[in-house]
């Protein structure tokens, strides 16, 4: 783990000056078995037009600045302010965003990034992509008709659309339509996992669902990283009980990384250094524990309704403090 400038120790190699920039020189079939993910001193800059007085003019604006990491198969979390950091660097690793304003080196398995690397990794983009005319099976077919190679039998397809259902618990509803955010979201991830890839992005999976099934979401991304997937993706303030699925963890701000390293490491990290963590980290601990005491005996409406009041309160003090961290008193 890491401040913004210190190093990140992945083999690189040496590109040939003479070649297109993305391009990998080696084989683009080796994104076939697990893949590591690298970046090294990456910006990202872009230009924004401005006018006053009728007068305009362009200005650029560093989005992203120095930043450095590496995303091995597991859950690699993205986390920070609402200020776009986040998912901007999800998108500059998923190779979503205009290359012209990216500057430093991202790898795979520490060659350069392919320049088909959208073909050859997923993403699940926030606002899910499902067709809801079409069952669940349907919209996973669709996507296997267009995505696969030719090769590929029809019997293959076949069998890999039962796995894929199978793994996201969507083969009993494979014949409904799908309505319920909860089931849109998995339907989604479905219709990427049926390609095979062995990089998935997500960009903030659990938006607009409960805490049941974002934790259910969660779960079901970490036993697929357990297959050998490396799964990035970019959220939004988790509770604790689904935080501590995460392998790894980079923390951006205003476009700097404020952590990367181990999950679990976060917190003793800020601690050790110094300072107390936002209200958020720390509530969420708290009410984590506080419930698993309760879990066992009654607990009253009038206990239920206090917690959940000095949730919402700390959870809305905490978004206004935009992950600042507080020196802490001595």
């Amino acid at each position: 783990m890491f401040f913004n400038n210190d190093p990140v120790t992945v083999p690189m190699i040496e590109r040939n000056s003479s070649d297109p920039p993305e391009m990998d020189t080696s084989d683009l079939n080796s994104l076939v078995e697990e893949a590591v993910l690298s970046f090294h001193h990456i910006s990202y800059q872009e230009t924004v037009q401005s006018s006053f007085a009728c007068c305009k003019h362009a200005c650029i604006i560093e989005r992203l600045s120095n930043i450095s990491g590496i995303m091995k198969p597991g859950l690699n979390a993205i986390m920070g302010p609402q200020d776009g950091s986040r998912s901007l660097l999800l998108d500059v690793l998923a190779a979503r965003k205009d290359p012209r304003g990216l500057s430093g080196d991202i790898l795979i398995n520490g060659n350069p990034r392919p320049a088909n690397f959208t073909c050859t990794s997923g993403y699940v983009p926030q606002k899910d992509m499902v067709m809801h005319t079409l069952t669940v099976r349907e919209n996973v077919e669709f996507s296997a008709a267009l995505r696969l190679p030719i090769t590929v039998t029809r019997d293959e397809k076949r069998r890999r659309i039962n796995e894929v259902l199978e793994l996201l618990h969507l083969d009993k509803e494979s014949n409904v339509k799908p309505r319920s955010k909860e089931l849109r979201k998995r339907t989604s991830i479905a219709m990427e996992l049926v390609t095979q890839h062995p990089i998935l992005f997500l960009d903030d999976p659990t938006t607009g669902l409960d805490l049941s099934t974002s934790t259910d979401v969660i779960s079901i991304l970490r036993r697929m990283s357990r297959m050998g997937r490396t799964i990035i993706f970019s959220i939004d303030r988790p509770q604790y009980s689904i935080f501590r699925l995460f392998d790894s963890l980079t923390l951006v701000a205003s476009g700097k990384v404020m952590f990367h390293g181990p999950a679990q490491e976060a917190l003793p990290y800020f601690i050790s250094a110094g300072f107390l963590l936002s209200l958020l980290f720390c509530f969420l601990l708290m009410v984590t524990l506080l419930n698993n005491m309760l879990a066992s005996g009654p607990v009253t409406h009038k206990l239920n309704s206090f917690v959940k009041a000095q949730h919402h309160c700390v959870l809305a003090r905490a978004a206004d403090d935009e992950f600042r961290f507080f020196p802490s008193v001595t």
